[in-house]
């Protein structure tokens, strides 16, 4: 069906869950041929709705994430991720003088034993306490905790 859609060189391509039900071979090889319409033409755009975010970030430029109807994220998709951090942090403060994490910082934060893990914007991983582990965020980090928020 895929070969169908891309043999008419559509300018505008509208996929719902094209990697449902794909193993991992045939998902890379549909991957592939979206990568090659895209690249074939200045004007191409592909709209896709999916739940596999572990293949956005090598395919993907924009993102727009839906829940309940409403829009919670509306950018592009390098810029989501660089604007955020993971972060964990200690559930305790390291010392009785140094006050608890600001829980409002961490967006979709759930607990992992003795610890607090969440999305935190880059400019606020300042105001965390000095003990806290910070990585960089992926998209699919950005997407899931932005939902564990929204589901509360």
């Amino acid at each position: 069906m895929l070969a169908v859609g891309l043999g008419t060189a559509p300018s505008l391509l509208m996929l719902d869950e094209p990697f449902a039900r794909l193993d991992p071979l045939a998902r890379e090889d549909v991957l592939e041929e979206l990568r090659r319409h895209q690249a074939a033409g200045e004007d191409r755009t592909i709209l896709l709705s999916t739940h596999e975010l572990g293949s956005l970030e090598r395919f993907v430029d924009h993102v727009v994430l839906l829940h309940d109807g409403s829009v919670l994220l509306d950018e592009d998709l390098a810029d989501a991720a660089e604007r955020h951090l993971v972060a964990t942090v200690p559930r305790e403060p390291a010392s009785r003088h140094e006050p608890t994490a600001p829980m409002g910082l961490l967006t979709g934060a759930r607990r992992a034993g003795d610890v607090m893990e969440g999305l935190v914007d880059t400019e606020d991983a300042l105001f965390l306490p000095k003990d806290s582990d910070l990585r960089r965020a992926t998209i699919q980090d950005v997407l899931t905790f932005t939902l564990r928020e929204a589901a509360r």
